[in-house]
């Protein structure tokens, strides 16, 4: 009976062992997410305000491609937060499953403020005259500083040609 009893205990403490190392590989890869995590958040936006940024929203993949009068209305939500939170727009193209636009965010107003106001605005204008529901963009945006004028001028001539280069349209508006 006690050899019985002594192999118990040492099949429970490989067991018990076997889960340490579990959870010791567990704790360590999350302890690299984290890390992963905090380092990607110090690493974004480091120009929140007064800056030129040119942005790009994606359409999630699941949702159906915008049409015609989802550009309306992506345009009536731009513009109705552009007149809320006084950004400064300059240029702006839609495309059936993404948009580009060069925003202005003043102090306070940094560009995620910005862009999170726009994106919930047009998903509920959007749902609404589609008359569905659930999330439309992706959860994060591409942001790009524009530092100089080449770069801010460049951008500006970029946007427009956009939906050629895709053949969406013969020349630009």
């Amino acid at each position: 009976m006690g050899s019985k009893r002594s192999t118990d205990l040492s099949c429970r403490s490989a067991a018990f062992r076997a889960r340490q190392r579990s959870w010791a590989r567990f704790t360590i890869a999350s302890a690299r997410h984290r890390a992963y995590i905090d380092r990607m958040s110090r690493l974004r936006r480091p120009f929140l305000y007064d800056r030129y940024i040119f942005v790009t929203v994606d359409l999630l993949r699941s949702r159906g491609k915008l049409e015609e009068r989802d550009f309306g209305r992506l345009a009536i939500a731009l513009t109705r937060m552009w007149q809320r939170h006084r950004f400064r727009l300059t240029a702006r193209v839609f495309l059936p499953d993404h948009w580009h636009a060069i925003i202005y965010p003043p102090h306070p107003v940094s560009i995620a403020q910005a862009m999170s106001a726009v994106k919930v605005s047009s998903m509920i204008t959007i749902n609404h005259g589609r008359q569905e529901k659930g999330e439309l963009w992706q959860e994060r945006f591409f942001d790009h500083a524009l530092r100089t004028v080449k770069d801010y001028w460049e951008t500006v001539e970029y946007i427009p040609l956009n939906p050629v280069r895709r053949s969406l349209v013969k020349r630009p508006e």
